[in-house]
């Protein structure tokens, strides 16, 4: 994607261009006749770098015509009108460069619509929305890079190491580099057979104790998975503020719903799943906890709630209820894959969500 920042005209730059050579050309000739005014002759250049920077709004200058950086960078701000960079705030360090969104379906925004070209076509079903959340946070922002969307509908752990072939696409981890400042992921779900779950609910029945034991060992079991892609993340971007982002509660509290495809989960199987995913929840959050405690400096994002009065079977919903596909051929009716993820307005919440995590800091 297009740095906003990189549609100036022409005309500037190649302004900039023969200012730039013209200043290096007179330090030159300056330090070459007279050695000894070369040192003032490189801070007038410097001052007027500074001032060409701020043409292309690439930075400022500080009373002493000093570079102060991009506006929104690390220590860059002038807050309080002293003429002196501020103490970087916690969203100055995750606007610095780079944002990198990763993760599954609930980052890809599945469901929210309006699909990056080549995301939506055979061979690539990564379903990566305009109406995302972080997209929403990435315009929303006065970030100094670009924005790199890695997150894929389906996406797995796996995925995240290595190789996506369904979808030909390689290792999520590949677009995390040095000058990531910011990294979003929501990873686990799919890993945790959610989607199993909920076919179980729809089809059969789920709400009972050996089911539930079955579902929490596996979570249990794969949540360990997350250890290591926190720590890895960590490794590859060691100054990025790196957010990992929570499933928000699919049904509302009472478990009631209208008449749907999905009125089949009863009412408490609609409390058990809830439940189930605030299970989930708590796994990705003991999964933080080990991958801190060994340096990984991870952040959590609770958006459980994110949705709060808009969940399935309400008047108003953020998320997508059960949709079936008839067609041809065999199975004749399959699941739409945006069933049970949130809408736009659900990932507007998320987004939400996100931006008070990244002001807040730790």
């Amino acid at each position: 994607m297009r740095r906003r920042g990189d549609q100036r005209g022409q005309s500037t730059g190649e302004y900039v261009g023969i200012a730039a050579f013209v200043a290096l050309l007179v330090v030159a000739a300056i330090a070459f006749v007279r050695p000894s005014a070369a040192e003032p002759a490189r801070d007038v250049a410097g001052t007027a770098f500074c001032k060409i920077g701020s043409l292309v709004g690439g930075g400022g200058c500080d009373s002493n015509g000093s570079e102060t950086g991009r506006p929104g960078g690390p220590g860059t701000t002038d807050r309080d009108g002293d003429g002196q960079p501020d103490p970087a705030t916690p969203r100055d360090r995750a606007e610095a460069g780079d944002y990198v969104a990763l993760g599954d379906s609930y980052s890809s925004g599945e469901g929210a619509d309006d699909y990056l070209e080549g995301t939506d076509q055979d061979g690539n079903r990564c379903h990566r929305s305009q109406n995302a959340y972080s997209q929403v946070v990435y315009n929303g922002g006065n970030f100094g890079g670009n924005m790199v969307f890695g997150a894929c509908s389906g996406a797995v752990v796996e995925n995240y190491f290595g190789n996506n072939p369904g979808n030909n696409e390689g290792p999520q981890r590949d677009r995390i580099t040095e000058n990531t400042s910011l990294v979003t992921i929501s990873m686990g779900g799919n890993d945790f057979g959610f989607a199993d779950v909920l076919t179980e609910c729809v089809t059969g029945g789920c709400a009972n104790a050996e089911y539930e034991r079955q579902v929490r060992e596996r979570m249990d079991r794969e949540a360990q998975q997350l250890v290591q892609m926190y720590l890895d993340m960590r490794e590859r971007a060691p100054n990025a503020r790196l957010l990992i982002v929570g499933y928000p509660q699919l049904f509302p509290d009472d478990g009631g719903h209208g008449i749907s495809w999905s009125s089949s989960i009863t009412a408490a199987e609609r409390r058990w799943l809830n439940g189930m995913g605030d299970y989930a929840n708590q796994a990705i959050q003991n999964a933080i906890a080990a991958a801190n405690a060994q340096g990984a400096d991870v952040e959590y994002v609770d958006v459980s709630n994110a949705l709060d009065g808009h969940e399935i079977g309400t008047d108003e919903p953020w998320m997508n209820d059960l949709d079936l596909d008839t067609q041809w051929g065999w199975p004749p009716v399959t699941v739409n894959p945006a069933s049970f993820h949130p809408n736009a307005q659900g990932q507007q919440a998320i987004a939400d969500a996100v931006n008070a995590a990244i002001n807040r800091g730790r």
